[in-house]
């Protein structure tokens, strides 16, 4: 559920391709869902968003899972993937970079900013390290993280995303599941 939750969050992005939700809808099968919505989906050859978004939205609002509003997908979204990194269950630049995919180019986070670009939804030191990531690989000799450079930097470097992404989780969650408005999922430990 938290899955579709998270594509849900996706498609308020346009963010969620044909063949995505296509393989989602075969590992609900898979795992022993059925729906009649499914039909159309798994019919379509090759899956085509025109043919098969509809029907799937119509299986989310059945099952009680909404496509949120911008606003709300920011937030969860954020949450999901930093609740990813922190609790190991990706690797922390992996999940990073999902997160800027995610979000980054389609929100504008310039009107909400206070004094750095994320800020209003906390994830600044997230956003720096994204971009530090592409320093260091850029040049690898001169760039460092907390002093270290290449191999070594990088490893620091996915510390310190985990060290920021417990930052938020501890600053962050409850505002992001206020804003989502459901249940708290349940949080990492760590």
């Amino acid at each position: 559920m938290n899955n579709l939750r998270y594509i849900a969050a996706r498609l308020a992005f346009d963010k969620v391709d044909a063949q995505e939700i296509r393989n989602t809808v075969d590992a609900l099968i898979d795992a022993g869902t059925y729906s009649d919505e499914f039909l159309v989906i798994i019919e379509s050859n090759p899956p085509t968003l025109r043919d098969i978004l509809t029907p799937f939205q119509t299986y989310l609002e059945r099952i009680g899972v909404r496509i949120p509003d911008k606003e709300t997908a920011v937030w969860q979204i954020i949450y999901h993937h930093v609740s990813m990194i922190v609790a190991g269950a990706i690797k922390p630049l992996d999940g990073l970079k999902r997160l800027i995919a995610d979000i980054y180019w389609d929100y504008d986070f310039h009107k909400p900013t206070k004094k750095y670009l994320g800020d209003s939804h906390g994830i600044e030191h997230l956003i720096g390290w994204y971009w530090g990531h592409d320093d260091m690989l850029e040049r690898p000799t001169e760039v460092s993280c907390n002093g270290k450079c290449g191999e070594e930097g990088l490893r620091e470097l996915d510390k310190e995303i985990v060290k920021s992404s417990k930052e938020w989780m501890n600053n962050f969650a409850n505002k992001a599941i206020e804003a989502i408005g459901g249940p708290r999922p349940p949080q990492p430990h760590g």
